[in-house]
Protein backbone atom coordinates (compact mmCIF):
# COMPACT_ATOMS: atom_id res chain seq x y z
CA UNK A 1 0.00 0.00 0.00
CA UNK A 2 1.17 3.53 -0.79
CA UNK A 3 0.59 6.54 1.84
CA UNK A 4 1.02 10.26 1.81
CA UNK A 5 1.43 12.00 4.91
CA UNK A 6 1.50 15.44 5.18
CA UNK A 7 3.95 16.84 7.99
CA UNK A 8 3.93 20.55 9.21
CA UNK A 9 4.24 23.27 6.26
CA UNK A 10 2.65 20.85 3.88
CA UNK A 11 5.91 18.21 4.01
CA UNK A 12 5.23 15.32 2.02
CA UNK A 13 6.25 11.69 3.29
CA UNK A 14 5.37 9.19 1.09
CA UNK A 15 5.77 5.39 2.93
CA UNK A 16 5.43 2.09 0.95
CA UNK A 17 4.76 -1.01 2.51
CA UNK A 18 4.84 -4.13 -0.01
CA UNK A 19 5.19 -7.77 0.45
CA UNK A 20 8.23 -9.67 -0.69
CA UNK A 21 9.29 -12.97 0.28
CA UNK A 22 9.16 -13.84 4.40
CA UNK A 23 8.97 -10.23 5.31
CA UNK A 24 7.22 -6.98 4.39
CA UNK A 25 9.51 -4.25 2.89
CA UNK A 26 8.92 -0.59 4.12
CA UNK A 27 10.42 2.64 1.85
CA UNK A 28 9.63 6.15 3.61
CA UNK A 29 11.08 9.25 1.38
CA UNK A 30 10.43 12.70 2.06
CA UNK A 31 12.42 15.82 1.10
CA UNK A 32 12.40 17.12 4.76
CA UNK A 33 14.48 14.76 6.98
CA UNK A 34 13.74 17.14 10.15
CA UNK A 35 10.03 16.91 9.51
CA UNK A 36 9.92 12.95 9.24
CA UNK A 37 12.73 12.63 12.56
CA UNK A 38 10.12 15.50 14.69
CA UNK A 39 7.16 13.42 13.15
CA UNK A 40 8.33 9.84 14.96
CA UNK A 41 9.41 11.87 18.01
CA UNK A 42 13.21 11.01 17.33
CA UNK A 43 14.63 14.17 17.26
CA UNK A 44 13.91 17.84 17.28
CA UNK A 45 17.73 18.46 16.44
CA UNK A 46 17.98 18.23 12.49
CA UNK A 47 16.64 20.79 10.12
CA UNK A 48 15.88 20.25 6.62
CA UNK A 49 17.30 17.62 4.43
CA UNK A 50 15.85 14.43 1.72
CA UNK A 51 15.70 11.48 3.56
CA UNK A 52 15.38 7.86 2.13
CA UNK A 53 14.89 4.56 4.79
CA UNK A 54 14.86 1.14 2.91
CA UNK A 55 13.82 -1.74 5.21
CA UNK A 56 12.31 -5.05 6.01
CA UNK A 57 10.47 -6.22 8.24
CA UNK A 58 11.54 -9.55 9.17
CA UNK A 59 8.35 -11.97 9.63
CA UNK A 60 10.05 -15.25 9.85
CA UNK A 61 12.17 -14.22 13.08
CA UNK A 62 11.02 -13.58 16.37
CA UNK A 63 9.43 -9.94 17.04
CA UNK A 64 9.28 -8.99 13.95
CA UNK A 65 12.36 -6.84 13.27
CA UNK A 66 12.93 -4.01 11.26
CA UNK A 67 16.32 -4.07 8.86
CA UNK A 68 17.66 -1.37 6.93
CA UNK A 69 19.44 1.57 5.59
CA UNK A 70 18.81 4.61 6.51
CA UNK A 71 20.25 8.12 4.34
CA UNK A 72 19.97 11.86 4.94
CA UNK A 73 21.19 14.52 2.56
CA UNK A 74 21.87 17.78 2.77
CA UNK A 75 20.32 18.44 6.40
CA UNK A 76 22.24 20.60 9.32
CA UNK A 77 22.16 19.96 12.91
CA UNK A 78 21.16 22.64 15.36
CA UNK A 79 20.58 23.36 19.41
CA UNK A 80 22.46 19.97 20.56
CA UNK A 81 24.97 21.04 23.57
CA UNK A 82 26.29 17.75 23.87
CA UNK A 83 27.63 17.84 19.78
CA UNK A 84 28.79 21.34 20.52
CA UNK A 85 31.14 20.16 23.73
CA UNK A 86 32.43 17.12 21.22
CA UNK A 87 33.43 19.54 18.88
CA UNK A 88 34.70 22.26 20.90
CA UNK A 89 38.14 19.67 21.42
CA UNK A 90 37.58 18.55 17.99
CA UNK A 91 37.10 20.97 15.59
CA UNK A 92 37.02 25.11 15.76
CA UNK A 93 34.63 25.51 12.57
CA UNK A 94 32.43 23.14 13.67
CA UNK A 95 31.64 24.43 16.90
CA UNK A 96 31.47 27.83 15.32
CA UNK A 97 29.21 26.73 12.38
CA UNK A 98 26.42 24.66 14.95
CA UNK A 99 26.62 27.41 17.39
CA UNK A 100 26.24 30.19 14.81
CA UNK A 101 22.63 29.89 14.63
CA UNK A 102 22.56 28.30 11.09
CA UNK A 103 23.42 24.57 12.70
CA UNK A 104 26.31 22.62 11.83
CA UNK A 105 26.04 21.40 7.73
CA UNK A 106 26.04 17.66 6.66
CA UNK A 107 26.46 16.53 3.38
CA UNK A 108 25.21 12.99 3.53
CA UNK A 109 24.35 10.37 6.77
CA UNK A 110 24.13 6.76 5.89
CA UNK A 111 22.87 4.74 8.97
CA UNK A 112 22.23 0.77 8.23
CA UNK A 113 19.92 -0.17 11.32
CA UNK A 114 18.02 -2.89 13.16
CA UNK A 115 14.88 -1.81 15.14
CA UNK A 116 13.21 -4.16 17.30
CA UNK A 117 11.51 -3.90 20.86
CA UNK A 118 11.89 -0.22 20.83
CA UNK A 119 15.76 -0.46 20.52
CA UNK A 120 17.19 0.67 17.44
CA UNK A 121 20.51 -0.48 16.87
CA UNK A 122 23.41 1.34 14.75
CA UNK A 123 26.20 -0.44 12.68
CA UNK A 124 28.44 1.70 11.04
CA UNK A 125 26.36 4.64 10.30
CA UNK A 126 28.63 7.89 8.91
CA UNK A 127 27.65 11.47 8.51
CA UNK A 128 29.83 13.74 6.91
CA UNK A 129 30.15 17.37 6.00
CA UNK A 130 32.90 19.88 5.45
CA UNK A 131 33.70 20.18 8.67
CA UNK A 132 33.45 17.24 9.97
CA UNK A 133 32.62 13.07 9.45
CA UNK A 134 31.19 11.01 12.39
CA UNK A 135 30.46 7.24 12.99
CA UNK A 136 28.23 6.29 15.07
CA UNK A 137 27.78 2.61 16.98
CA UNK A 138 25.33 1.57 19.46
CA UNK A 139 21.52 1.91 20.59
CA UNK A 140 19.00 4.17 21.16
CA UNK A 141 16.38 2.90 23.64
CA UNK A 142 12.87 4.63 22.49
CA UNK A 143 11.38 2.33 25.55
CA UNK A 144 13.07 4.46 28.19
CA UNK A 145 14.84 7.53 26.20
CA UNK A 146 18.16 6.26 26.87
CA UNK A 147 21.02 6.16 24.48
CA UNK A 148 24.39 4.21 24.27
CA UNK A 149 26.57 5.39 21.66
CA UNK A 150 30.16 5.50 20.36
CA UNK A 151 32.36 6.39 17.45
CA UNK A 152 34.91 8.65 16.06
CA UNK A 153 34.72 12.32 15.03
CA UNK A 154 37.05 13.39 11.99
CA UNK A 155 37.43 17.14 12.23
CA UNK A 156 38.45 19.40 9.11
CA UNK A 157 36.46 15.86 7.38
CA UNK A 158 37.45 16.89 3.65
CA UNK A 159 40.96 17.72 4.07
CA UNK A 160 41.75 14.94 6.32
CA UNK A 161 40.17 12.55 3.50
CA UNK A 162 42.02 14.38 0.56
CA UNK A 163 45.11 13.60 2.93
CA UNK A 164 44.10 9.94 3.69
CA UNK A 165 44.02 9.18 -0.10
CA UNK A 166 46.96 10.35 -1.06
CA UNK A 167 49.10 7.67 -2.63
CA UNK A 168 52.05 7.33 -0.16
CA UNK A 169 51.49 10.13 2.43
CA UNK A 170 47.88 8.87 2.96
CA UNK A 171 49.10 5.28 3.16
CA UNK A 172 52.12 6.46 6.35
CA UNK A 173 49.75 8.67 8.15
CA UNK A 174 46.74 6.32 7.67
CA UNK A 175 47.85 2.61 7.49
CA UNK A 176 46.48 2.50 3.62
CA UNK A 177 42.86 2.73 4.54
CA UNK A 178 42.12 6.07 3.04
CA UNK A 179 40.85 7.59 6.22
CA UNK A 180 41.02 10.57 8.20
CA UNK A 181 44.47 11.34 9.65
CA UNK A 182 43.00 13.41 12.52
CA UNK A 183 40.27 11.92 15.13
CA UNK A 184 39.25 11.59 18.08
CA UNK A 185 36.83 8.85 19.76
CA UNK A 186 33.66 9.52 21.77
CA UNK A 187 31.00 7.76 23.62
CA UNK A 188 27.78 8.99 24.65
CA UNK A 189 25.25 7.10 27.75
CA UNK A 190 22.46 8.47 29.16
CA UNK A 191 18.78 10.35 28.81
CA UNK A 192 18.26 11.13 24.99
CA UNK A 193 16.87 13.72 25.80
CA UNK A 194 20.62 15.10 27.36
CA UNK A 195 22.26 14.10 23.93
CA UNK A 196 19.63 15.84 21.57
Amino acid sequence: ADIEIFAENSDRIELQITEHDKGRVLSIASENAGAVLRAIDLTDDVVGGTLQLQGTFLDDEQDNPLVGDLTIRGFHVVNAPPLAKLLTIATLTGALELLGGQGLPFDRMHAPFRYQNKKLLLNKARANGLSLGLTIDGEINLDNDTIDLSGTIIPAYVLNSIVGHLPVIGDILTGGDGGGVFAATYRAQGPLKDAA
